[in-house]
């Protein structure tokens, strides 16, 4: 399943990898450039908005909220880097003082204007179905999602018009020009070079570096401003932190010899003693001590100086807490792909912390980074931060550090081994589903005592999970969740006290050296627990169970036949030792014919299980991937290989090119010879509609137009297009299958879409006359109550008696309180207008549309 647009970026915020904000790109930057074509002034203008957006949006990532929708977080963006654009061109310079801009070579000015005047040329020779589609990717550079709503076309018949079209383009355009020129007039080619510029901001994640990127002369004024502004804010904390009323505190900062220590006091106290200076915040301090003093000698050059970090530790209201502990840890390593150690962002295993403090009473401390760390803060009757990575490497650290204490549950265990016994020593491993990027989502890992119990605290209101483990075994992993002062009892018990050995072979009897899944059948039949193995080259393998019950064993080779066997264990009888057998594929041979037993050809068959449904079944057909299927011959013969053991039914398309007749034809169990699947004259005719397009106003035949043909369903229903776009003033639609209830959608340039039907289909012909009418517009002005403009009210407009398949115009006023809907069904319809964020109409008037005719409403909103 594809990830959702807000789970990448999530993942881009936790890993800060640019290829992840690449795929977060391609999602969404054909709609931000869609929206900042309409608020910018030229696509020069537009693509530094959506450059500008993404690169906000890099820096204050932390910012977002998961739970909001992303798309509308970047519009929000794009809007106040728009207001920013706006201002600035207000302050244009003196065009005569600034350097003149490097002229393109005239050569190559030359080729981009002949390029460009060929694919206008060539754009006028494009029929018109597929030239409007793609003058607006072209010209407008809508994304296809955003010309189907334009034109009011499905997005799939958008897609395919829009690679037709480009086919067209491409016959008709010169010999010495290749049709990429096409694509380079179109948003993708300019949105390309923004993406890669964004990408190699993600890539420097440090905020110096990314407003140091040449982006322009805004966006670069924009990024230097940046730049001063965290230097005013830097020299700020000067000024403010010593200046904060506050007791007196020390800060002590313990661990090795070269870390020092810093006594830091507090304002001036009651009786007037002078405060010592309080340190420089990180940042300032690291560029300060990075331009003083030289790397040491023999430092490698990524060295950095330590930083003084502020701490603050606040509880969930955000008040200060004072006498919490706070901890800092080194992280794990593990050797990169240079063979060089790279933090983990855990800690490193049962290892004391580097340093350990308490906050004053203002919930303040002190640390000292010199290297990749964890900092965490703890008080018993509050709760706990998590630890929280700092890296220097990869991320900036912030002026100060803000540690949040959020509420514990506590997780009372122990841990068995697979007879009983207590595992002592086992290191219990727990972890977070999903943890903000800034916070490690693991628990600290500790080991069982004696008894083999251990007591672990995790955060409250999160999926957390838990394994043992104990040299190279491991426990099953548990799921919990538990809320804020909760307890909760778990038992962690190692794998061994029931077993099941066997053998996998083929049906010849050869060793086969595939996988085994063990399944626990569960209430639910398509959910349960399952644990696999993989054979060795005798087949041979072994599953582990810390429990007994009955299992279903299935075994296999993917796109081979598979082997099912149930297994029972029980404290009496805890081992079993099974010899798996594969089936062999067997023949399903047969015939089509009509009902006159006359053979038919070129009848596509197919075969599907006639079982029922279950986790079990899924595991076998997976081994056996899609089961056989095709035509029939000459005499109307057909013949599959399938797996054996099993009850199949057979099916047939009539007709093969049309996927929507089907007969359903006999079940047998394989193998199986003499089968005879019967096509009647019937099932090969099925529903048709015969139709005449006309134009209301004269009967004129409308010359070309789309069908789409929409089959009900229980609530709602399903629409495809019907074929290529008709012309001549006719269509022709069918056959479809009997036994649905189905309505023709007919539309054409310039007219309003036409519901035709619905229809019961049955074996016939139906023949209809359907009369399109030309389109009108509908201009609404909402007010508020004093008479001002409502602007960015949401308006819609619904015509009546169009069904549930009608259109339907909405969208947000401008700033003058206005809304168009064009290309509108004449008809009665109505009206309603609101405010943002609410569902509830503030104002509903009828209005009625006349073809052809501009009609003017007016709502004021109560509220």
């Amino acid at each position: 399943m594809r990830p959702v647009v807000e789970d990448l970026f999530l993942q881009f915020r936790r890993s800060r990898d640019p290829a992840v904000l690449g795929e977060v790109f391609d999602r969404c930057a054909d709609d931000l450039f869609a929206v900042a074509l309409h608020v910018a002034n030229d696509r020069a203008a537009a693509e530094d908005l959506v450059q500008a957006t993404f690169l906000v949006a890099i820096e204050r990532a932390e910012r977002w909220q998961p739970l909001r929708p992303l798309q509308p977080w970047l519009l929000g963006i794009l809007h106040r880097e728009a207001k920013v654009q706006r201002r600035r061109a207000r302050r244009r310079p003196d065009e005569a003082r600034l350097a003149p801009r490097d002229a393109a070579p005239p050569a190559q000015a030359a080729l981009d204007a002949e390029a460009r005047e060929a694919v206008t040329a060539a754009l006028a020779g494009v029929p018109a179905p597929y030239r409007e589609v793609l003058e607006l990717h072209l010209g407008q550079a809508l994304a296809p999602a955003a010309i189907a709503a334009r034109l009011q076309r499905s997005p799939g018949a958008v897609r395919t018009q829009l690679w037709r079209g480009l086919e067209r383009l491409r016959a008709l355009l010169p010999k010495g020009l290749a049709v990429g020129l096409a694509a380079q007039l179109s948003a993708s080619a300019p949105l390309l070079a923004v993406r890669a510029r964004v990408l190699e901001a993600a890539a420097t994640t440090a905020a110096t570096a990314v407003g140091g990127m040449v982006l322009g002369t805004g966006l670069l004024m924009k990024k230097l401003l940046a730049v001063a502004v965290m230097v005013v804010v830097g020299v700020g904390w000067l000024v403010w932190w010593p200046r904060q009323e506050a007791e007196p505190a020390v800060f002590g900062v313990a661990g090795s010899a070269d870390q020092v220590a810093v006594v830091a006091a507090s304002p001036p106290t009651p009786d007037g003693a002078a405060p010592s200076p309080m340190p420089l915040p990180a940042r300032v301090a690291a560029e300060a001590e990075q331009a003083a003093a030289a790397p040491a000698a023999g430092a490698p050059a990524t060295a950095l100086p330590p930083v003084l970090l502020p701490i603050l530790v606040v509880d969930r209201a955000g008040d200060p807490v004072e006498d919490a502990t706070v901890q800092q840890f080194a992280q794990a390593t593990r050797l990169g792909d240079q063979g060089r150690p790279e933090p983990t962002g855990e800690r490193a295993e049962r290892a004391p912390p580097l340093v350990q403090v308490r906050t004053d009473s203002r919930g303040r401390a002190m640390l000292t980074i010199d290297a990749p760390c964890l900092v965490v803060a703890d008080k018993a009757e509050l709760g706990w931060s998590g630890d929280h990575r700092l890296d220097r490497h990869v991320h900036r650290l912030p002026d100060a550090l803000r540690l949040v204490l959020l509420p514990t549950a506590t997780v009372h265990g122990v841990v068995r081994l697979p007879e009983g016994t207590p595992a002592v020593g086992a290191t219990i491993d727990a972890w977070a589903s999903h943890a903000p990027s800034e916070r490690s989502g693991r628990v600290p890992a500790l080991p069982s005592d004696a008894r083999g119990a251990f007591t672990l605290r995790v955060l409250a209101d999160e999926d957390h999970h838990l394994r043992a483990r104990l040299g190279d075994r491991f426990t099953e992993t548990r799921s919990l969740r538990a809320k804020a002062g909760e307890t909760i009892e778990v038992v962690l018990q190692f794998p061994g006290a029931f077993r099941v050995l066997g053998t996998l072979r083929d049906a010849a009897g050869q060793p086969v050296r595939g996988r085994v899944h063990l399944h626990a059948p569960p209430l639910d039949p398509m959910h349960g627990r399952d644990w696999t193995a993989a054979c060795d080259a005798d087949g041979r393998f072994q599953i582990l169970l810390a429990e007994g019950g009955t299992f279903e064993l299935v075994g296999g080779l993917e796109g081979q036949t598979s082997a099912q066997q149930r297994i029972v264990l029980a404290a009496a009888s805890p081992h079993a030792t099974v010899e798996l057998r594969t089936q062999p594929f067997v023949p399903v041979e047969g015939v089509v014919v009509d009902e006159r037993a006359q053979p038919l050809a070129g009848v596509f068959v197919g075969l599907s299980y006639d079982v029922v449904r279950d986790a079990v079944h899924e595991l076998r057909s997976g081994l056996h991937g899609i089961l056989a299927r095709g035509p029939s011959d000459a005499r109307g013969a057909f013949r599959f290989l399938v797996p054996a053991g099993y009850r199949y039914q057979l099916g047939a398309r009539p007709l093969g090119s049309n996927h929507e007749l089907f007969v359903k034809g006999p079940t047998f169990a394989a193998p199986a010879t003499g089968l005879v699947m019967v096509v009647r004259d019937a099932d090969r005719r099925g529903f048709e509609v015969a139709a005449r397009v006309v134009a209301d106003a004269d009967e004129a035949a409308v010359p070309q137009g789309r069908v789409s043909v929409i089959t009900h369903e229980d609530g709602g229903g399903s629409s495809q297009d019907a074929g290529e776009r008709f012309a001549g003033g006719a269509f022709r639609v069918g056959p479809l299958p009997a036994g649905h209830r189905v309505t023709l959608e007919v539309t054409a340039e310039g007219f309003a879409g036409t519901l035709v039907g619905p229809f019961d289909t049955t074996v016939r012909t139906e023949s209809v006359v359907v009369r399109l009418q030309r389109c009108g517009v509908v201009r609404c002005r909402v007010l508020r109550a004093d008479g001002t403009p409502a602007v960015k009210a949401w308006a819609t407009l619904v015509l009546a008696g169009r069904g549930p398949f009608g259109p339907v115009w909405q969208g947000e006023t401008d700033g003058d309180g206005c809304i168009t809907f064009r290309a509108v069904a004449p008809g009665r319809g109505t009206v309603r207008a609101g405010a943002v964020g609410t569902n509830v109409p503030g104002a509903t008037v009828d209005a009625t549309v006349r073809p052809e005719s501009t009609t003017d409403v007016r709502l004021t909103l109560a509220k």
